[in-house]
């Protein structure tokens, strides 16, 4: 029973929390998402580049 309440004051305090976000914090979060999805492109492209490079060279030590 302790757990079931302290669960459900958990989620209602998460909820609270959330719709107690000003439109600044939002921004801000909107913000820091923007520039965590371009940082993880970049990082996307350079593993696919160097995946690429690290198959070329396997392939002429292999002849």
């Amino acid at each position: 029973m302790k757990k079931n309440l302290a669960a459900l004051m958990l989620g209602a305090t998460a909820a609270w929390t959330v719709t107690s976000a000003t439109a600044g914090e939002i921004e801000d979060v909107n913000a820091r998402l923007e520039v965590l999805e371009r940082q993880n492109a970049a990082i996307r492209k350079e593993n696919a580049a160097l995946r690429a490079r690290t198959s070329s060279c396997a392939k002429k030590i292999r002849g």
